[in-house]
């Protein structure tokens, strides 16, 4: 991959509330560039009933540690549209230079 192909840049927030309370997301990571790439259903996914509803993407970013599936992406391209991470990243190549984090985030008629 080269650097020019990350044409996106995200936040990546995590939910800073005691867990009895509604999530408080605080941004953790901000100012990441990555690749966006939408995830149709069927492609990596049976086409299943949930899957129709759900919006999924995949970011490449540049290789970090801490991302968890608890946490969110905002996209500065869509702001107002967090996605929720999926799963744990996948390190490409297993070469710890990028990270690919498989994010889903559900429209408002699939719930």
């Amino acid at each position: 991959m080269q650097a020019g192909e990350l044409k996106n840049t995200i936040t990546i927030k995590h939910d800073t509330s005691d867990g009895t309370t509604d999530p408080t997301w605080t941004a953790l990571f901000t100012g990441i560039r990555a690749k966006k790439e939408q995830v149709y259903p069927g492609k990596l996914y049976f086409a299943d009933a949930a899957s129709q509803s759900e919006n999924r993407a995949i970011y490449t970013i540049r290789y970090r540690t801490g991302i968890k599936p608890t946490m969110q992406i905002i996209d500065s391209k869509e702001p107002d549209s967090p996605y929720e991470v999926v799963g744990d990243p996948i390190d490409v190549e297993n070469m710890h230079q990028w990270l690919q984090v498989h994010v889903r985030h559900t429209d408002s008629n699939g719930g």
